[in-house]
């Protein structure tokens, strides 16, 4: 095994790792800064594999920004209503039960690929994305810039609304 492999089996690990300490934290900002160690981690695999442009994209939008929102939104909003306790029990079960099903169905679907056939594509380069998200998709890009800075300040003004009343 190389030192390639070895890394994004360690990446790997510490993405199911943080995927683990999101589910099972029992506070929400807890589970945000699970969040931004998995989006880390996933960040390592990408560069492992030699995408440093998705690494970084992974790195800025969703380590950065999407934590940042997070926590922004946990700021503004209140505190969630107390789980009942004949809810809270059951709960883990029922998830437990989900997982073990979703894992059952992945699992029979898996066995009965033929295999990963993956077709060579040649990986265009940092200037070839750039060049279509900045030229080609550009408007694309600006509405979606524009959409969710409406989305957050909707958020926003929802927050206040209910804090005056």
């Amino acid at each position: 095994m190389s030192a390639r492999d070895a890394l994004f089996y360690l990446y790997g690990a510490l993405t199911l790792a943080g995927a683990v300490g999101i589910v099972r934290a029992s506070r929400l900002v807890h589970a945000v800064v699970w969040l931004f160690a998995t989006m880390v981690a996933l960040a390592g695999i990408y560069l492992t594999l030699g995408s440093e442009l998705l690494a970084g994209v992974q790195l800025f939008v969703y380590g950065g920004a999407v934590t940042v929102l997070a926590l922004f939104a946990l700021v503004l909003a209140r505190p969630a209503p107390e789980v009942p306790a004949h809810l809270a029990s059951i709960s883990p079960w029922v998830a437990g039960v989900a997982a073990t099903a979703l894992l059952g169905a992945l699992t029979v679907a898996a066995a009965g690929a033929d295999g990963l056939a993956v077709a060579a594509i040649a990986a265009p380069d940092t200037a070839a994305i750039a060049s279509e998200i900045f030229g080609r998709y550009v408007v694309l890009f600006e509405v979606a810039g524009l959409l969710l800075t409406v989305a957050l300040v909707g958020s926003i003004v929802v927050a206040r609304k209910d804090d005056a009343s």
